[in-house]
């Protein structure tokens, strides 16, 4: 067998002969998992490389853009309603039905 850690045999095997810390014993589909090693120092290491290469390349969005977004949201519910609202009457519905209409966007 493959002496390589996570590779050949059951996760059990491989990350014992690697000398390797392995996680709780996890079941999420139909198969075992391919590995139960935890992260190394290199794992995390390069997750926090790659976590600050993202937000350089896509950074998270402020309160004001956030604020922003909703208020636009806010204006598309609106009109959206408005809209449903003109089919519902070109439709026949009484204004009292129209008004227990609720649309969501």
């Amino acid at each position: 067998q493959n002496a390589q850690p996570g590779v050949g045999g059951s996760p059990k095997q491989s990350a014992a002969q690697g000398g390797l810390k392995l996680g709780p014993p996890v079941k999420y589909g139909t198969t075992d998992p391919i590995s139960l090693q935890e992260a190394t120092e290199g794992d995390r290491v390069l997750s926090a490389r790659m976590r600050e290469e993202l937000e350089a390349e896509f950074p998270a969005e402020n309160a004001e853009g956030m604020a922003r977004r909703q208020a636009v949201l806010r204006d598309i519910e609106t009109m959206f309603a408005g809209w449903a609202r003109g089919l519902a009457y070109e439709g026949g519905m009484s204004h009292e039905e129209v008004n227990r209409l609720r649309t969501k966007v």
